[in-house]
């Protein structure tokens, strides 16, 4: 027979149960020390552990841009070898204002001994009817510039602009 077997509202059944429960908590406490209570850090331990979440939820951001805009990935920009070279027109305007590509670089001759050196961050093509269209992206002071044309293959390749169809740009041999 269970000595605690009762009505449900028994109120000796109710007294036993508490008892066990004080008693189960007393001898739980002698096993195990109380826990101190943290105290707070001096000199800002909060405003060190505030700097590195800002610090990492940034890193986190910035990771995340990188990786959606493929630019973690993204090497050094691979230049068409048809590309390299200097390139003139006969156009007197323009005779001396050549452009010059290099693996890495696209040099724009703005008349006389006068030219800039931008460094390319990347290259585009795709398929024309009259050739092949070729956008240069390139960095002038940490901003980026497109130079786009298309080009004609063959033993003697040309340049044409949009803006100037009838001017032809040819590699310097």
């Amino acid at each position: 027979m269970n000595p605690t077997a009762g009505p449900p509202n028994d109120p000796l059944r109710e007294s036993l149960a508490a008892q066990a429960a004080q008693l189960v908590a007393a001898l739980r406490s002698e096993r195990e020390p109380a826990r101190p209570t943290p105290t707070p850090e001096p000199n800002g331990g909060t405003r060190v552990r505030v700097l590195a979440a800002t610090l990492a939820a940034t890193l986190l951001l910035v990771g995340v841009y990188l990786i959606a805009t493929g630019r973690w990935f993204r090497g050094p920009a691979e230049i068409p070898p048809d590309l390299i070279g200097v390139w003139r027109t006969g156009a007197p305007s323009y005779a001396d204002r050549p452009f010059q590509v290099t693996d890495s670089t696209l040099v724009l001759h703005t008349g006389g001994s006068d030219s800039t050196v931008n460094a390319i961050t990347g290259v585009r093509s795709r398929r024309a009817a009259e050739g092949a269209e070729y956008t240069i992206e390139y960095q002038v002071e940490g901003e980026a510039f497109l130079f786009s044309f298309t080009l004609t293959g063959g033993a003697d390749p040309v340049i044409r602009f949009k803006n100037q169809p009838h001017m032809e740009w040819r590699k310097q041999p």
